[in-house]
């Protein structure tokens, strides 16, 4: 009985290196945030470590902190950031854990140790949105540059456009190392469950006289129809210069716009702008009455990228053209949407107003 709880040799194997993998955070910075503007063609970077922040190169923190300064951002002083004095040694928790799990051999000490790391995870990265939510959303308003209802939070992932400033964040070579142990970690729990449930599986079937081999074929067969059902409905990339709109059958170009369904089948219908994906679902129209899984869009800040169109906001603006004239721009989130909205006037739509939007105006 103590054998069967026991873990198997890969994943005491993945547990060691886990633990390796996570003391990379050291030696590497965690996170990397990376801004280009005009006056810096060079750039300017900011390395987040375990307990330490740091510029990408010198003088580039004294630098950012002099430009915030002007838009009435904080400095950005790594001493007053007490994350940075006990983010450390979680880390050497988890890692010397790991190590242990790996020593113990417990499928239990296994799962607990998952569940932990994905705890302290979440609550990491939860913690680093709030900070540069409050970095980039609480300004001095004594300011010497001050623009009504503008606010300067970093991304924590991808690019995003902060005045004349092209921001980019992700995870630097520590981070992602920790991130690749924790990784291993789970998929060890996830393979310890599987030998367990062939083994418990297969004694089943032998007592009731089933041949192992057949629930072997049974289960892998059901796994398989699990992932392509869960694979097949994601939105194919739309390949602009090349895609043609499956409305107007004109070519895809702008990479600020775009749109696309998929339906329950799995098959994804291109669209050069909203307008024409709203379009092609009204009656008469081609795909009138298709099961349609999803709608997503490509939203103004993040180019070429296509999001699920219920979690946009859309701005009707003249000072807006869409590809198809129907002045229609979909946005990641609301802010963005509102600033755009002060210098470009137009009314602001949730998903279901902007396709009703779209309806009328196609009647007209």
């Amino acid at each position: 009985m103590k054998q069967r709880s026991r873990m198997s040799r890969l994943s005491t194997v993945a547990m060691i290196a886990t633990g390796v993998l996570l003391l990379g955070v050291f030696i590497a910075p965690l996170w990397v945030i990376h801004l280009k503007a005009p006056q810096y063609p060079q750039g300017l970077g900011i390395h987040i470590y375990i307990n330490k922040i740091d510029g990408a190169a010198p003088h580039d923190l004294q630098n950012i902190n002099g430009l915030n300064h002007y838009i009435g951002m904080a400095a950005i002083e790594p001493g007053e950031i007490p994350e940075l004095r006990f983010m450390q040694y979680f880390a050497i928790g988890l890692s010397v854990l790991a190590l242990a799990v790996a020593v113990l051999r417990r499928r239990w000490f296994l799962l607990t140790w998952v569940v932990v790391a994905i705890a302290l995870s979440g609550l990491g990265l939860y913690d680093f949105y709030k900070w540069e939510y409050n970095y980039g959303h609480n300004l001095n308003p004594d300011a010497a540059i001050k623009i009504e209802g503008m606010s300067y939070q970093p991304p924590m992932f991808g690019t995003k456009q902060l005045l004349n400033f092209h921001t980019t964040a992700w995870p630097g070579v520590g981070g992602a190392l920790a991130m690749a142990g924790v990784m291993l970690a789970v998929l060890a729990a996830g393979y310890e469950f599987l030998i367990r449930f062939r083994r418990e599986r297969t004694s089943a079937r032998a007592r009731s006289g089933a041949h192992p081999r057949q629930a072997a074929i049974i289960s892998a067969g059901f796994f398989a129809l699990l992932a392509a059902a869960g694979c097949s409905r994601e939105p194919k990339a739309i390949a602009f210069n090349t895609d043609a709109c499956e409305y107007c059958d004109m070519t895809i170009s702008n990479d600020r716009y775009g749109a696309a369904l998929v339906t329950s089948k799995g098959r994804t219908y291109k669209f050069d702008s909203i307008e024409c994906m709203v379009e092609s679902q009204m009656e008469g129209e081609e795909l009138a009455g298709a099961s349609v899984h999803a709608h997503y869009v490509v939203t103004y800040e993040f180019k070429g990228e296509l999001r699920e169109a219920s979690t946009a906001t859309y701005l009707v603006s003249e000072g807006m053209p869409s590809p198809m004239g129907a002045n229609i721009t979909a946005f990641s989130n609301r802010e963005d949407a509102e600033h755009v909205q002060h210098v470009k006037p137009g009314e602001l739509l949730d998903w279901e107003a902007v396709q009703e939007y779209a309806r009328n105006r196609r009647r007209e």
